[in-house]
Protein backbone atom coordinates (compact mmCIF):
# COMPACT_ATOMS: atom_id res chain seq x y z
CA UNK A 1 0.00 0.00 0.00
CA UNK A 2 1.30 3.38 -0.97
CA UNK A 3 2.25 5.53 1.97
CA UNK A 4 -0.05 8.55 2.07
CA UNK A 5 2.85 10.65 3.15
CA UNK A 6 4.47 10.06 -0.19
CA UNK A 7 1.80 10.87 -2.83
CA UNK A 8 2.25 9.91 -6.43
CA UNK A 9 3.95 12.57 -8.54
CA UNK A 10 2.43 13.17 -11.91
CA UNK A 11 4.78 14.09 -14.66
CA UNK A 12 4.35 17.54 -16.16
CA UNK A 13 3.84 17.64 -19.90
CA UNK A 14 4.36 20.89 -21.79
CA UNK A 15 2.24 21.70 -24.87
CA UNK A 16 4.06 23.36 -27.67
CA UNK A 17 1.84 25.19 -30.21
CA UNK A 18 2.88 25.27 -33.78
CA UNK A 19 4.03 28.61 -35.12
CA UNK A 20 0.98 29.12 -37.31
CA UNK A 21 -1.32 28.74 -34.27
CA UNK A 22 0.66 31.25 -32.28
CA UNK A 23 0.45 33.70 -35.13
CA UNK A 24 -3.30 33.14 -35.41
CA UNK A 25 -3.77 33.85 -31.71
CA UNK A 26 -1.70 36.99 -31.93
CA UNK A 27 -3.62 38.17 -34.99
CA UNK A 28 -6.97 37.44 -33.34
CA UNK A 29 -5.95 39.34 -30.23
CA UNK A 30 -4.76 42.23 -32.35
CA UNK A 31 -8.05 42.27 -34.27
CA UNK A 32 -10.09 42.27 -31.06
CA UNK A 33 -8.00 45.09 -29.64
CA UNK A 34 -8.26 46.99 -32.92
CA UNK A 35 -12.04 46.55 -33.06
CA UNK A 36 -12.41 47.71 -29.46
CA UNK A 37 -10.12 50.65 -30.15
CA UNK A 38 -12.08 51.42 -33.34
CA UNK A 39 -15.38 51.48 -31.52
CA UNK A 40 -13.84 53.60 -28.80
CA UNK A 41 -12.43 55.99 -31.41
CA UNK A 42 -15.82 56.21 -33.13
CA UNK A 43 -17.49 56.83 -29.79
CA UNK A 44 -14.99 59.53 -28.96
CA UNK A 45 -15.37 61.04 -32.45
CA UNK A 46 -19.14 61.29 -32.24
CA UNK A 47 -19.03 62.43 -28.64
CA UNK A 48 -16.87 65.31 -29.83
CA UNK A 49 -19.22 65.94 -32.79
CA UNK A 50 -22.27 65.98 -30.50
CA UNK A 51 -20.53 68.26 -28.02
CA UNK A 52 -19.58 70.67 -30.80
CA UNK A 53 -23.14 70.60 -32.16
CA UNK A 54 -24.66 71.30 -28.76
CA UNK A 55 -22.22 74.16 -28.20
CA UNK A 56 -22.84 75.80 -31.60
CA UNK A 57 -25.11 78.83 -31.57
CA UNK A 58 -28.22 78.47 -33.76
CA UNK A 59 -28.40 80.37 -37.02
CA UNK A 60 -30.93 83.24 -37.05
CA UNK A 61 -32.66 83.99 -40.35
CA UNK A 62 -35.01 86.95 -40.60
CA UNK A 63 -38.59 85.85 -41.11
CA UNK A 64 -38.01 82.16 -40.35
CA UNK A 65 -39.58 82.13 -36.92
CA UNK A 66 -39.74 78.37 -36.48
CA UNK A 67 -36.26 77.76 -37.85
CA UNK A 68 -34.93 80.34 -35.40
CA UNK A 69 -36.56 78.48 -32.50
CA UNK A 70 -34.44 75.36 -33.09
CA UNK A 71 -31.00 74.45 -31.77
CA UNK A 72 -28.16 74.41 -34.29
CA UNK A 73 -28.21 70.61 -34.19
CA UNK A 74 -31.93 70.50 -35.01
CA UNK A 75 -31.45 73.11 -37.72
CA UNK A 76 -29.24 70.58 -39.54
CA UNK A 77 -32.18 68.18 -39.77
CA UNK A 78 -34.45 71.06 -40.88
CA UNK A 79 -31.97 72.07 -43.60
CA UNK A 80 -31.65 68.51 -44.88
CA UNK A 81 -35.45 68.10 -45.17
CA UNK A 82 -35.86 71.51 -46.83
CA UNK A 83 -33.10 70.84 -49.38
CA UNK A 84 -34.61 67.48 -50.32
CA UNK A 85 -38.12 68.96 -50.57
CA UNK A 86 -37.01 71.83 -52.81
CA UNK A 87 -35.53 69.35 -55.28
CA UNK A 88 -38.24 66.71 -54.76
CA UNK A 89 -35.59 64.14 -53.84
CA UNK A 90 -36.50 60.70 -52.49
CA UNK A 91 -34.44 61.10 -49.34
CA UNK A 92 -32.58 63.79 -47.48
CA UNK A 93 -28.83 63.85 -47.07
CA UNK A 94 -27.33 61.89 -44.19
CA UNK A 95 -26.34 63.95 -41.15
CA UNK A 96 -24.14 62.68 -38.28
CA UNK A 97 -26.67 62.94 -35.46
CA UNK A 98 -29.55 60.85 -34.16
CA UNK A 99 -32.99 62.28 -33.33
CA UNK A 100 -35.95 60.97 -31.37
CA UNK A 101 -39.49 61.09 -32.79
CA UNK A 102 -40.57 64.11 -30.75
CA UNK A 103 -37.68 66.17 -32.12
CA UNK A 104 -38.30 64.89 -35.65
CA UNK A 105 -41.99 65.83 -35.55
CA UNK A 106 -41.17 69.28 -34.16
CA UNK A 107 -38.60 69.91 -36.89
CA UNK A 108 -41.02 68.75 -39.61
CA UNK A 109 -43.66 71.13 -38.23
CA UNK A 110 -41.11 73.95 -38.36
CA UNK A 111 -40.20 73.22 -41.98
CA UNK A 112 -43.87 73.21 -42.93
CA UNK A 113 -44.62 76.41 -41.01
CA UNK A 114 -41.79 78.41 -42.55
CA UNK A 115 -42.17 77.22 -46.14
CA UNK A 116 -45.69 77.57 -47.62
CA UNK A 117 -44.45 76.81 -51.16
CA UNK A 118 -43.93 73.14 -50.23
CA UNK A 119 -47.61 72.36 -50.83
CA UNK A 120 -46.64 69.13 -52.65
CA UNK A 121 -44.89 67.55 -49.63
CA UNK A 122 -46.88 65.11 -47.50
CA UNK A 123 -45.32 66.21 -44.24
CA UNK A 124 -47.34 63.80 -42.09
CA UNK A 125 -45.93 60.84 -44.05
CA UNK A 126 -42.22 61.64 -43.86
CA UNK A 127 -40.18 58.79 -42.38
CA UNK A 128 -37.30 59.19 -39.94
CA UNK A 129 -34.40 56.79 -40.54
CA UNK A 130 -31.74 56.95 -37.87
CA UNK A 131 -29.01 54.88 -36.35
CA UNK A 132 -26.68 55.62 -33.49
CA UNK A 133 -24.78 58.34 -35.29
CA UNK A 134 -26.61 59.16 -38.51
CA UNK A 135 -30.02 60.24 -39.76
CA UNK A 136 -31.79 60.72 -43.04
CA UNK A 137 -35.46 61.25 -43.94
CA UNK A 138 -37.49 59.43 -46.55
CA UNK A 139 -39.54 62.05 -48.38
CA UNK A 140 -43.14 61.59 -49.58
CA UNK A 141 -44.85 63.79 -52.19
CA UNK A 142 -48.35 64.25 -53.56
CA UNK A 143 -47.01 64.11 -57.10
CA UNK A 144 -43.60 64.02 -58.77
CA UNK A 145 -42.11 64.54 -62.20
CA UNK A 146 -44.17 66.28 -64.86
CA UNK A 147 -47.25 66.42 -62.62
CA UNK A 148 -45.27 68.34 -60.00
CA UNK A 149 -43.88 70.70 -62.64
CA UNK A 150 -47.43 71.39 -63.79
CA UNK A 151 -48.66 72.10 -60.25
CA UNK A 152 -45.72 74.41 -59.60
CA UNK A 153 -46.46 76.34 -62.79
CA UNK A 154 -50.14 76.74 -61.84
CA UNK A 155 -49.12 77.83 -58.36
CA UNK A 156 -46.69 80.46 -59.65
CA UNK A 157 -49.29 81.87 -62.03
CA UNK A 158 -51.88 82.20 -59.26
CA UNK A 159 -49.31 83.65 -56.87
CA UNK A 160 -48.26 86.26 -59.41
CA UNK A 161 -51.91 87.24 -59.88
CA UNK A 162 -52.24 87.86 -56.16
CA UNK A 163 -49.04 89.87 -56.02
CA UNK A 164 -50.26 92.01 -58.91
CA UNK A 165 -52.95 93.36 -56.58
CA UNK A 166 -50.18 95.14 -54.65
CA UNK A 167 -48.35 96.57 -57.66
CA UNK A 168 -47.36 100.19 -57.16
CA UNK A 169 -48.13 100.25 -53.43
CA UNK A 170 -45.32 101.45 -51.22
CA UNK A 171 -46.10 100.73 -47.57
CA UNK A 172 -46.09 97.24 -46.10
CA UNK A 173 -49.55 97.90 -44.66
CA UNK A 174 -51.04 98.80 -48.03
CA UNK A 175 -49.45 95.82 -49.74
CA UNK A 176 -50.54 93.47 -46.98
CA UNK A 177 -54.09 94.82 -47.22
CA UNK A 178 -54.11 94.46 -51.01
CA UNK A 179 -53.12 90.79 -51.10
CA UNK A 180 -55.41 90.02 -48.16
CA UNK A 181 -58.42 91.57 -49.88
CA UNK A 182 -57.53 89.85 -53.16
CA UNK A 183 -57.38 86.46 -51.43
CA UNK A 184 -60.64 86.70 -49.49
CA UNK A 185 -62.38 87.80 -52.68
CA UNK A 186 -60.82 85.01 -54.73
CA UNK A 187 -60.97 82.11 -52.27
CA UNK A 188 -63.92 80.49 -50.53
CA UNK A 189 -63.98 78.43 -47.37
CA UNK A 190 -64.40 74.78 -48.27
CA UNK A 191 -66.51 72.35 -46.26
CA UNK A 192 -66.63 68.58 -46.28
CA UNK A 193 -63.53 68.00 -48.43
CA UNK A 194 -61.18 65.25 -47.24
CA UNK A 195 -58.24 65.97 -49.54
CA UNK A 196 -55.68 67.90 -47.50
CA UNK A 197 -54.65 69.86 -50.60
CA UNK A 198 -57.20 72.38 -49.31
CA UNK A 199 -54.95 72.88 -46.28
CA UNK A 200 -52.23 74.29 -48.52
CA UNK A 201 -51.44 77.51 -50.35
CA UNK A 202 -52.10 75.65 -53.61
CA UNK A 203 -55.68 74.99 -52.51
CA UNK A 204 -56.28 78.65 -51.70
CA UNK A 205 -54.49 80.16 -54.71
CA UNK A 206 -55.08 77.66 -57.51
CA UNK A 207 -58.22 75.74 -56.54
CA UNK A 208 -59.63 78.87 -54.87
CA UNK A 209 -61.04 76.77 -52.03
CA UNK A 210 -59.35 76.24 -48.69
CA UNK A 211 -59.55 75.50 -45.02
CA UNK A 212 -57.93 77.91 -42.57
CA UNK A 213 -54.47 76.44 -43.22
CA UNK A 214 -54.76 77.20 -46.92
CA UNK A 215 -55.65 80.84 -46.29
CA UNK A 216 -52.75 81.26 -43.86
CA UNK A 217 -50.14 79.59 -46.08
CA UNK A 218 -51.30 81.60 -49.11
CA UNK A 219 -51.00 84.86 -47.15
CA UNK A 220 -47.50 83.92 -46.01
CA UNK A 221 -46.45 82.90 -49.52
CA UNK A 222 -47.46 86.30 -50.90
CA UNK A 223 -45.98 88.28 -48.01
CA UNK A 224 -42.70 86.35 -48.29
CA UNK A 225 -42.32 87.49 -51.88
CA UNK A 226 -42.97 91.10 -50.89
CA UNK A 227 -40.36 90.82 -48.11
CA UNK A 228 -43.02 91.40 -45.46
CA UNK A 229 -42.11 89.23 -42.49
CA UNK A 230 -44.81 86.84 -41.29
CA UNK A 231 -45.30 83.57 -39.44
CA UNK A 232 -47.88 80.81 -39.36
CA UNK A 233 -49.74 80.67 -36.04
CA UNK A 234 -51.05 77.28 -34.90
CA UNK A 235 -53.92 77.34 -32.43
CA UNK A 236 -57.62 76.71 -31.97
CA UNK A 237 -61.03 78.36 -32.02
CA UNK A 238 -63.96 76.83 -30.16
CA UNK A 239 -61.83 73.75 -29.41
CA UNK A 240 -61.21 73.17 -33.13
CA UNK A 241 -57.74 73.34 -34.68
CA UNK A 242 -57.14 76.66 -36.41
CA UNK A 243 -54.32 78.41 -38.26
CA UNK A 244 -53.70 82.09 -39.04
CA UNK A 245 -50.81 84.56 -39.47
CA UNK A 246 -48.60 86.84 -37.42
CA UNK A 247 -47.35 89.77 -39.53
CA UNK A 248 -44.64 92.38 -38.94
CA UNK A 249 -45.66 95.78 -40.31
CA UNK A 250 -43.85 99.00 -39.48
CA UNK A 251 -41.67 97.16 -37.00
CA UNK A 252 -44.72 95.98 -34.99
CA UNK A 253 -46.39 92.58 -34.89
CA UNK A 254 -50.09 91.88 -35.53
CA UNK A 255 -52.39 88.90 -35.90
CA UNK A 256 -54.12 88.43 -39.26
CA UNK A 257 -56.84 85.82 -39.74
CA UNK A 258 -57.82 85.93 -43.41
CA UNK A 259 -60.21 83.01 -43.21
CA UNK A 260 -62.26 84.64 -40.47
CA UNK A 261 -62.30 87.84 -42.49
CA UNK A 262 -63.72 85.94 -45.45
CA UNK A 263 -67.45 86.01 -44.91
CA UNK A 264 -68.19 85.56 -48.63
CA UNK A 265 -70.42 88.63 -48.47
CA UNK A 266 -71.35 88.71 -52.13
CA UNK A 267 -74.99 89.83 -52.32
CA UNK A 268 -75.30 92.48 -55.05
CA UNK A 269 -71.77 93.80 -54.55
CA UNK A 270 -68.50 92.50 -53.18
CA UNK A 271 -67.83 93.64 -49.63
CA UNK A 272 -64.92 93.23 -47.27
CA UNK A 273 -64.57 92.55 -43.58
CA UNK A 274 -61.45 93.31 -41.53
CA UNK A 275 -62.40 92.35 -37.98
CA UNK A 276 -59.28 90.17 -37.78
CA UNK A 277 -56.85 92.33 -39.73
CA UNK A 278 -53.74 93.29 -37.73
CA UNK A 279 -55.11 92.90 -34.21
CA UNK A 280 -53.07 92.61 -31.04
CA UNK A 281 -52.75 89.66 -28.65
CA UNK A 282 -55.56 90.88 -26.40
CA UNK A 283 -58.02 91.13 -29.28
CA UNK A 284 -57.16 87.81 -30.91
CA UNK A 285 -57.34 85.99 -27.57
CA UNK A 286 -60.98 87.01 -27.15
CA UNK A 287 -61.93 84.05 -29.31
CA UNK A 288 -58.66 82.41 -30.43
CA UNK A 289 -56.01 80.54 -28.50
CA UNK A 290 -52.63 79.62 -29.89
CA UNK A 291 -49.80 77.19 -29.28
CA UNK A 292 -46.06 77.92 -29.31
CA UNK A 293 -46.63 81.49 -28.13
CA UNK A 294 -43.16 81.35 -26.60
CA UNK A 295 -41.70 81.01 -30.10
CA UNK A 296 -43.47 84.02 -31.61
CA UNK A 297 -43.03 87.75 -30.94
CA UNK A 298 -45.57 89.63 -28.86
CA UNK A 299 -48.29 91.48 -30.76
CA UNK A 300 -48.93 94.44 -28.48
CA UNK A 301 -49.65 97.34 -30.83
CA UNK A 302 -53.31 98.43 -31.14
CA UNK A 303 -52.92 100.26 -34.44
CA UNK A 304 -55.12 97.79 -36.32
CA UNK A 305 -56.99 98.20 -39.60
CA UNK A 306 -59.78 100.30 -38.06
CA UNK A 307 -57.40 102.61 -36.21
CA UNK A 308 -55.21 102.94 -39.28
CA UNK A 309 -58.07 103.96 -41.58
CA UNK A 310 -60.00 106.12 -39.11
CA UNK A 311 -62.83 103.60 -38.73
CA UNK A 312 -62.45 103.13 -34.98
CA UNK A 313 -64.99 104.54 -32.52
CA UNK A 314 -63.90 104.75 -28.90
CA UNK A 315 -67.52 105.13 -27.70
CA UNK A 316 -70.97 104.67 -29.25
CA UNK A 317 -71.25 108.45 -29.46
CA UNK A 318 -68.25 108.49 -31.82
CA UNK A 319 -69.94 106.18 -34.35
CA UNK A 320 -71.74 109.04 -36.12
CA UNK A 321 -68.48 110.85 -36.91
CA UNK A 322 -66.87 107.62 -38.14
CA UNK A 323 -69.87 106.88 -40.35
CA UNK A 324 -69.90 110.44 -41.72
CA UNK A 325 -66.25 110.40 -42.77
CA UNK A 326 -66.56 106.87 -44.16
CA UNK A 327 -69.57 107.86 -46.28
CA UNK A 328 -67.71 110.77 -47.86
CA UNK A 329 -64.77 108.47 -48.61
CA UNK A 330 -67.10 105.83 -50.08
CA UNK A 331 -68.59 108.41 -52.43
CA UNK A 332 -65.16 109.34 -53.80
CA UNK A 333 -64.09 105.71 -54.22
CA UNK A 334 -67.51 104.52 -55.44
CA UNK A 335 -67.57 101.89 -52.71
CA UNK A 336 -70.74 100.01 -51.83
CA UNK A 337 -69.90 99.49 -48.16
CA UNK A 338 -68.29 101.12 -45.16
CA UNK A 339 -66.74 99.61 -42.05
CA UNK A 340 -66.74 100.39 -38.35
CA UNK A 341 -65.27 99.10 -35.13
CA UNK A 342 -66.75 100.35 -31.86
CA UNK A 343 -64.86 99.66 -28.65
CA UNK A 344 -68.13 99.67 -26.73
CA UNK A 345 -70.80 97.10 -27.46
CA UNK A 346 -73.44 98.51 -29.76
CA UNK A 347 -76.66 97.05 -31.16
CA UNK A 348 -78.25 97.62 -34.56
CA UNK A 349 -80.80 100.09 -33.20
CA UNK A 350 -78.05 102.35 -31.89
CA UNK A 351 -76.08 101.92 -35.14
CA UNK A 352 -79.20 102.90 -37.13
CA UNK A 353 -79.59 106.18 -35.26
CA UNK A 354 -75.93 107.16 -35.73
CA UNK A 355 -75.94 106.07 -39.36
CA UNK A 356 -79.08 108.11 -40.18
CA UNK A 357 -77.55 111.25 -38.67
CA UNK A 358 -74.34 110.61 -40.59
CA UNK A 359 -76.26 110.22 -43.89
CA UNK A 360 -78.10 113.51 -43.33
CA UNK A 361 -74.81 115.30 -42.65
CA UNK A 362 -73.06 113.69 -45.64
CA UNK A 363 -75.89 114.58 -48.02
CA UNK A 364 -75.84 118.14 -46.75
CA UNK A 365 -72.10 118.34 -47.25
CA UNK A 366 -72.38 116.94 -50.78
CA UNK A 367 -75.28 119.24 -51.60
CA UNK A 368 -77.53 116.47 -52.88
CA UNK A 369 -79.35 113.32 -51.72
CA UNK A 370 -76.55 110.90 -52.50
CA UNK A 371 -77.14 108.29 -49.78
CA UNK A 372 -80.29 106.55 -48.59
CA UNK A 373 -80.80 106.13 -44.86
CA UNK A 374 -81.35 102.39 -45.40
CA UNK A 375 -78.42 100.08 -44.73
CA UNK A 376 -77.60 96.43 -43.94
CA UNK A 377 -75.11 95.36 -41.26
CA UNK A 378 -73.04 92.27 -41.96
CA UNK A 379 -71.16 91.21 -38.84
CA UNK A 380 -68.75 88.58 -40.11
CA UNK A 381 -67.33 87.52 -36.77
CA UNK A 382 -68.22 86.46 -33.27
CA UNK A 383 -66.96 89.82 -32.07
CA UNK A 384 -69.88 92.07 -33.05
CA UNK A 385 -67.92 95.26 -32.35
CA UNK A 386 -66.60 95.08 -35.92
CA UNK A 387 -69.09 95.34 -38.77
CA UNK A 388 -69.27 95.86 -42.50
CA UNK A 389 -72.21 98.06 -43.46
CA UNK A 390 -73.75 97.86 -46.93
CA UNK A 391 -74.82 101.34 -48.06
CA UNK A 392 -77.34 102.36 -50.72
CA UNK A 393 -77.18 105.26 -53.14
CA UNK A 394 -80.19 107.23 -54.42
Amino acid sequence: MQNSRFPLKLAKKSITLPLWAKIAIYVAAFVVIAVIAGFAAIGIKYTVIEAEANATEPIIVDGRYYYNSLTWRDQQLYDSILAAANEAEERSRVIPYSYDMDTFERVVRCVKGDNPDLFYVRFSDLVLNHGRHKTYVTMVYRVTGDALDSMRAEYKKALDAGLAAADGLKSDFDRELAVHDWLVEKCSYVSGETDDIYNTAYGALVLEKAYCDGYAYAIKAMLDRMNVSSAIVYGSVNDAEHVWNLVRVGGKYYHLDAMWNDADLTYDVDMKFHGYFNVDDNRILLDHSYYYDDLLPEAADENDYYHKLGLYAETTADCEEVFYNALLDAKVKERQYIELFCKESIDNEQLAAHFKNAVLRANETLGEEVFMTAFVVHAAAERANAATVQIFYN
